[in-house]
């Protein structure tokens, strides 16, 4: 079978399919998604602990970027730790961390979008609070002193409550005047699980835009803080401390991870354990990307 161009599919395939031995030969340093390339909800992936080992032992630094903002790094590594994978909370890096949430006790940035003083509605689990109040924002109940709106995650059991509640805010901020920033925390719109996916954050974004075009005719979007936006890779980059051209970047979604990755300039690599299925498809709508079937097979 050939493509457009007269070119064998396998031959094209197989241009873009590299193993974990060849990423690890042409780059120093790699920033990793946490869900679909090391774990799933349920479980860590094979070959991921020994991969992360197998970068320890060979002096190549690595971060953990992630969409996830329902919890503290803290907690999210110790839930890693009890089921085998091995993260500093210091390599674990969120949108949380670019909204004012320190990453270090020494840092003092506030990040691209400082919460700091500000008042919040968050749409999250207690977790996700504990990070606002990280961040320097405060919860708040009347319109009048919302100034910015946060979807962060859908794992509160109130969840639905939370989403009515918002919208009830938002809808008398908005006939009151009032424009409250609406921030999209975790931009993902689906995980993967053991059982197959859920919907996350982002599902819940397109919800409200949709409710709040029915409700005021006007189109009203949520801004992305986490991935596909540049913030992230560049914190990750900035805490690698190498250049750009020697870092990849695994992934298990094109819309986030890859687009992400390529827009900053590093190495973008397809994880075939998580969302994206492997494919000649998906190989025609991002050409520039690496496939790698696995973690499976890291050596230490």
């Amino acid at each position: 079978m050939l493509d457009p161009e007269g070119v064998s599919v396998d031959a094209l395939s197989c241009r873009h399919n590299v193993t974990l031995e060849e990423l690890c030969e042409k780059h120093e340093g790699f920033l990793l998604d946490a869900y679909g390339v090391l774990v799933d909800s349920d479980s860590v992936l094979p070959g991921a602990d020994a991969f992360l080992r197998q970068l320890a032992a060979t002096g190549k630094p690595y971060r953990v970027i992630s969409n996830d903002a329902s919890t503290t790094p803290e907690v999210k590594v110790k839930r890693w730790s009890d089921r085998g994978l091995s993260v500093p909370a210091d390599h674990l890096l969120t949108p949380w961390h670019l909204l004012g949430a320190p990453c270090l006790p020494t840092d003092t940035d506030d990040g691209p979008f400082s919460l700091k003083g500000r008042g919040c509605y968050l749409i999250g689990s207690s977790l996700s609070r504990e990070m606002l109040h990280r961040a320097g924002g405060h919860l708040v109940e009347s319109y009048e002193e919302l100034e910015f709106f946060l979807i962060a995650d859908e794992t509160d059991p109130q969840v639905w409550l939370q989403c009515d509640r918002g919208l009830s805010l938002l809808e008398r901020a908005y006939r009151a005047g009032r424009d409250p920033q609406l921030l999209l925390v975790n931009p993902d719109l689906v995980y993967p699980s053991q059982t197959g996916f859920g919907f996350t954050a982002g599902s819940i974004a397109l919800m409200y835009e949709a409710a709040l075009m029915r409700l005021f005719g006007v189109e009203r979007r949520f801004v992305p803080v986490g991935k596909p936006q540049s913030h992230l890779f560049e914190l990750g980059l900035r805490h690698l401390g190498i250049e750009r051209s020697q870092v990849a970047m695994v992934g298990d979604q094109l819309e986030t991870d890859v687009a992400g990755a390529l827009e900053v300039g590093v190495t973008a690599v397809l994880i075939g354990t998580g969302v994206t299925t492997l494919s000649h498809d998906v190989h025609q709508r991002e050409p520039r990307a690496l496939h790698l079937e696995s973690l499976a097979g890291a050596r230490v």
